[in-house]
């Protein structure tokens, strides 16, 4: 595994009104070809959801038709496409 650079960035700050998308935005720095997958932990519910599997679209919205409440939003990031395995990670509490 080798070091990965890695940003997680919502287009707007947390709390957001109810019917207000947010996307999330991920960033690996350093390299090209990274593939990402975002999971989402909802802590009313205590599950986890991988919400986009792996790919090259660096983006996720989370739907302003979510419930309203606390989440988790997780990134990983991966620059061997036949791999199942993440480079790195990161995460922002929403």
């Amino acid at each position: 595994m080798r070091e990965v650079d890695f940003l997680l960035t919502p287009s707007a700050p947390s709390p957001q009104v109810a019917g207000a998308d947010v996307i999330f935005t991920a960033a690996g720095e350093g390299s090209s070809g990274y593939q990402y997958r975002f999971w989402q932990y909802d802590y009313a519910a205590a599950t986890w959801t991988v919400v986009q599997d792996w790919s090259a679209t660096a983006t996720w919205t989370l739907a302003g038709t979510a419930p309203a409440g606390f989440y988790r939003i997780v990134a990983d990031v991966k620059t061997n496409p036949a791999s199942d395995v993440r480079d790195a990670f990161t995460f922002i509490d929403y």
